[in-house]
C-alpha cells in the first residue's frame, strides 16, 4: 500500500512536470537558492511566453543571463530602467542583478510552481550520486512492491512439456477417443 503511495506521488510529478508542455509552458528547474524562499532548489517553474509590453513589475520572468547565454534565469521584476528594460532581482538577492533585461528577451513570465520535481535535475548537474541511486532504488522497489510479478501459469499439459510421457497413466478424461 505504502509502495502504491509512493508510485502515485512519483507519477503524479512526472506528470505535473510533462503536462505544462501540452499547453505551451516552459518547465525549468531550479538550481540556485536566488529566489528564496518563493522558489527553492528542485522546485520546478513553468513560463509561458507573453508580450514584452505585458510584463509587470513583482512578476517572475524567465530569461538568458546576459553574461552567459548558455545559462536561464528566473527572477522577480523589481523595477524598469527610464528606456523601458526590466530591472530583476533574486527575492533572496540584495541587490539587482547586474543588467538590465529587454523585454523582448524574456523567454516567459513564470505561472506554476511544482515543488521538488526538479531535483533529480539538480542532483545530476552537481554530480550527486547517492540521492539519485536512492531514488532509483526507491522507485524500483515501490515498482516491486506495486506491482509483483505474476506467479507462472498452472501447467497445463500442453505441447509445452518437455518431459516424455509415456510412464504416465491416462485417465478415463484425458484418454483419446475411440474411433469407429
Amino acid at each position: 500500500m505504502v509502495a502504491a503511495g509512493v508510485l502515485a506521488v512519483l507519477g503524479g510529478l512526472l506528470l505535473w512536470s510533462v503536462l505544462p508542455l501540452a499547453v505551451g509552458g516552459t518547465p525549468s528547474a531550479v538550481v540556485s537558492g536566488s529566489m528564496t524562499p518563493h522558489l527553492r532548489v528542485g522546485d520546478v517553474v513553468v513560463t509561458r511566453p507573453v508580450a514584452g509590453s505585458e510584463i509587470e513589475t513583482g512578476q517572475v520572468v524567465r530569461f538568458a543571463d546576459p553574461s552567459d547565454a548558455g545559462r536561464l534565469i528566473v527572477h522577480r521584476v523589481v523595477g524598469t530602467t527610464p528606456g523601458g528594460d526590466l530591472v530583476t532581482r533574486g527575492d533572496a538577492n540584495q541587490s539587482p542583478d547586474a543588467a538590465p533585461v529587454e523585454r523582448d528577451d524574456v523567454l516567459g513570465v513564470g505561472r506554476l510552481r511544482i515543488p521538488l520535481v526538479g531535483l533529480p535535475r539538480v542532483w545530476w548537474q552537481e554530480r550527486e550520486v547517492a540521492p539519485l541511486l536512492a531514488l532509483a532504488v526507491l522507485a524500483a522497489i515501490a515498482g516491486g512492491v506495486a506491482f509483483p510479478p505474476r506467479p507462472e501459469a498452472a501447467h497445463t499439459g500442453t505441447d509445452t512439456d518437455t518431459e516424455d510421457d509415456t510412464d504416465t497413466e491416462r485417465t478415463p478424461d484425458d484418454a483419446p477417443a475411440a474411433r469407429p
